[in-house]
């Protein structure tokens, strides 16, 4: 019988992996403050797309903290969307302050922000992993900062 993960799906884990150190500041200052059970080598193997390290896989508790220090659940995304589901938050998004221009700004910050990685991506005709990654963290960025302006605008602040 054949494994049902697939070398993208595992590798597409990887990479999540290696979002998740960058979004949570690298490994160095990870280990140093003891925020998971592992120490840098290991870290940086997890994240390697190389073939020597293709088979270490990031462990599901060292995930989850990574995804905690990262601020979202980089490696849960990667795992539901690997099944064929999108993971939605539970938690309803909290008004912070009142409705201002800094809303509109960060707004227009952060699509512009998702614009020009898609264009970056697309100069060659074709968008490799590590690139689709990044859009998709620009656009959860825009996502978080839409929810806050929705919430709001809904409490009417």
């Amino acid at each position: 019988m054949t494994r049902p993960t697939t070398d993208e799906i595992r590798r597409h884990l990887k990479l999540a992996t290696k979002s998740a150190l960058y979004a949570a500041g690298g490994a160095a200052g990870i280990v140093a403050q003891k925020m998971t059970r592992v120490g840098e080598a290991a870290l940086s193997f997890y994240a390697s797309l190389s073939d020597d390290h293709c088979h270490r896989l990031v462990p599901l508790d060292v995930a989850l903290d990574l995804d905690f220090v990262a601020g979202e659940p980089i490696h849960a995304r990667a795992l539901a969307s690997a099944q064929g589901y999108r993971l939605v938050s539970v938690v309803e998004e909290k008004p912070n302050g009142r409705f201002a221009l800094s809303d509109l700004a960060r707004i227009s910050h952060d699509f512009s922000e998702v614009q020009a990685c898609c264009f970056d991506a697309l100069e060659d005709g074709a968008i490799s992993e590590a690139e689709r990654i990044a859009i998709l963290d620009k656009i959860s960025e825009l996502e978080r900062g839409m929810a806050q302006m929705r919430a709001k605008l809904h409490v009417g602040v």
